[in-house]
């Protein structure tokens, strides 16, 4: 009887434990604004806490270096983007050497 009791007791501290430790992901991936299902899969098939948490760390570092280079990249097409148009610019205005304001002809 005492070996059951033991046996349940067990069986119930291992089940808060999971409890507690699939908050922490759930809370954790909130922070970190990542979905929490796949980390609470690894949970499930006996991952440690200290792993998941540091898997999720990696993969918000993971994100953020994502976005900063997404930024970059934009950032750098938007100035090629300038420069291309100034340069159009440039070159209309000096192809261009008058034109009659009334009718807008171009002349050369």
């Amino acid at each position: 009887l005492d070996e059951m009791d033991g046996l349940v007791l067990s069986e119930f501290d291992a089940l808060e434990e999971y409890k507690a430790n699939k908050q922490a992901i759930q809370e954790q991936a909130q922070e970190y604004d990542l979905p929490a299902d796949s980390y609470i899969r690894h949970l499930e098939d006996g991952k440690s806490l200290v792993d998941i948490l540091k898997m999720m760390k990696t993969d918000r570092d993971a994100e953020i270096a994502r976005k900063e280079q997404k930024e970059i990249q934009e950032k750098a097409k938007a100035e090629r983007l300038e420069e291309i148009a100034q340069s159009a610019k440039k070159n209309a205005n000096a192809n261009i050497k008058a034109y009659d304001a009334e009718t807008g002809e171009i002349l050369e």
